[in-house]
């Protein structure tokens, strides 16, 4: 009996090292894992700012853009884009050019011109000294219709073509008549 009390307490000792062990390999294995993780956080950053880096380099530097605006009611100015215009109304057409950080840019002088997508549809009158403003009234059908603005960003000899459209919708204007018809 006293032997196999022995090779139980010989047994419970080697249980506790086992414990000892395992708590130890486990701390190293926690200690691993998180070096590992920060090396790994390491190397995502330093990938990370290498990306940055390399689209950087290879990001060519945005042009100058073109906002379509059009002056309402209270004279203020708002983006020209799917708006609706009755065809017995018109607009002031504002184009506004800007660098790529939104700053306004210049043009070309005299390079400044308003277009339609659909000459039927419109024209453009009292165009602005600086080219960057007209009016633009409906002739009559109404559907879907660009403007369309274009000017030279260039302003030296060269030409750097610079284009900027909006959408509007001419819809019916105000009733002025009845037509009845008999069946």
């Amino acid at each position: 009996m006293a032997n196999i009390f022995q090779e139980i307490q010989s047994a419970r000792r080697d249980i506790a090292l086992l414990r000892n062990e395992v708590a130890e390999l486990k701390r190293r294995s926690d200690e691993n894992a998180s070096m590992l993780n920060q090396q790994i956080q390491i190397g995502q950053s330093s990938i990370t700012e290498k990306l940055e880096y390399i689209l950087a380099a290879i990001t060519p530097e945005a042009a100058p853009g073109i906002v379509l605006m059009f002056v309402n009611k209270n004279g203020n100015l708002e983006e020209l884009n799917g708006m609706q215009l009755k065809i017995d109304q018109s607009i002031k057409v504002v184009a506004k050019v800007v660098d790529k950080a939104g700053n306004a840019a210049e043009i070309e002088k005299g390079s400044a011109k308003f277009d339609l997508s659909n000459a039927a549809m419109g024209a453009f009158s009292n165009q602005s000294d600086d080219g960057l403003s007209a009016d633009f009234t409906p002739a009559g059908p109404i559907g879907a219709l660009t403007i369309q603005f274009s000017a030279d960003a260039d302003l030296g000899e060269g030409v750097t073509p610079l284009l900027g459209e909006g959408s509007l919708d001419l819809i019916a204007g105000s009733a002025v008549a009845v037509e009845l018809s008999f069946a």
